[in-house]
């Protein structure tokens, strides 16, 4: 599947892939940042944004759109950066096609299974297409009933369009995260190895990742791979602490690419 693309800048091609429930725009703020060094191209996973809907989400699928894309735009190696799902699926494009990836940059998650813990906004997301509702207030009002954090309401609400006909819905695929999302949270890759320069980013509040309990399933997979956390900040990273993280991968480009 080729999947929709913002680029922007020039230089040594840079893939961004953001997380469950967003789309490229997750990260622009920060690409900007490194538009005058790099190609930057910011895709929507299958299932969200601007890219086509699929009935399937598995990471190898989500892995192989990654690669069509490249291909598509002529673009033979990259850097590459997930984070969240997104991360999950970086992961998997450098382990399933090394020699496409020039260095990895993995934020905020893990090459594990993961408990489930996103129903509720599921769950939430769905009961705002069962009530019509007809305008974004009453939207955030019934997100508010399954989502307790007002700054997550306000993330997925960027996925909130309105139809011509006037109803609201739903950019992202709903019926296939809600169809896949177990076989999302798990990590199916045991056997494979990417040698090349990795760098994995946690924070230190999230929970998704733990030096002590991750470090050695990563270099398992990632024998070259460096884990750094980032204190006093929680999953979203990019949003959280953006200069940090911005110095972080400064340090890393500089060393590897």
């Amino acid at each position: 599947m080729r999947l929709y693309v913002r680029e922007f800048g020039s230089g040594a091609p840079f893939v961004m892939l953001h997380g469950l429930f967003g789309n490229g725009e997750n990260w622009r703020s920060i690409a900007r940042r490194f538009s005058d060094s790099f190609r930057i191209l910011l895709p929507d996973l299958r299932n969200h944004g601007d890219s086509p809907h699929a009935p399937s989400l598995e990471l190898e699928e989500m892995a192989n759109d990654v690669v069509e894309t490249a291909d598509n735009l002529g673009v033979e190696r990259f850097a590459l950066l997930g984070h969240s799902l997104g991360g999950k699926v970086a992961m998997t494009v450098a382990l399933r096609h090394p020699d496409r990836v020039q260095a990895l940059v993995v934020v905020d998650i893990a090459p594990r299974t993961y408990k489930a813990s996103h129903e509720a906004i599921v769950d939430g997301m769905q009961a705002v297409l069962n009530q019509s509702v007809t305008s974004r207030k009453e939207a955030y009002a019934v997100l508010a009933e399954y989502v307790p954090h007002a700054s997550v309401r306000g993330f997925l609400l960027k996925s909130l369009t309105r139809a011509p006909t006037g109803e609201y819905r739903w950019k992202l695929n709903l019926k296939a995260i809600q169809s896949h999302y177990r076989s999302m949270i798990q990590w199916p890759i045991r056997k494979a190895v990417y040698s090349g320069p990795t760098l994995f980013v946690a924070g230190e509040q999230s929970g998704y990742v733990s030096p002590d309990r991750d470090a050695d399933v990563i270099r398992d997979l990632f024998p070259n791979a460096v884990l750094e956390v980032i204190p006093k900040t929680g999953h979203w990273l990019h949003f959280e602490q953006p200069d940090e993280l911005v110095r972080r991968l400064d340090v890393f480009f500089t060393r590897n690419i």
